[in-house]
């Protein structure tokens, strides 16, 4: 199944050197304001060294994801889908942005 039969894009969250991050709906779920976030690596053909470089760190991802799976506050990694264009990691949408923006804005730590 296509990843556009099942999400719908809404905006772009940014984009790293390995990777862009977006964040859709789901079409599929009953409640109309569920988001997710796909982080999408893209695998150009033919660069073995660095599509291996891109898998590993995939891979690694993945890995630590599920082992945080029951830890609250952490992202949760809902599945992981394979296309032409590259792998997609499909998460649960921080509405409110990540930790490390939380701590500083309510300057939670003292430096």
């Amino acid at each position: 199944m296509q990843l556009s039969q099942q999400f719908e894009y809404i905006s772009n969250l940014g984009q790293g050197s390995q990777a862009k991050v977006d964040v859709y709906s789901k079409k599929s779920s009953s409640a109309t304001d569920e988001k997710c976030a796909i982080k999408t690596y893209l695998v150009s053909k033919g660069e073995e060294e660095k599509k291996m470089k891109v898998i590993r760190a995939i891979t690694n991802e993945v890995k630590y994801l599920r082992e945080l799976y029951a830890c609250e506050n952490i992202i949760t990694l809902d599945s992981v889908y394979r296309t032409l264009e590259g792998y997609h990691l499909v998460l649960r949408y921080a509405e409110h942005g990540c930790l490390r923006n939380h701590i500083i804005k309510e300057d939670l730590i003292s430096e």
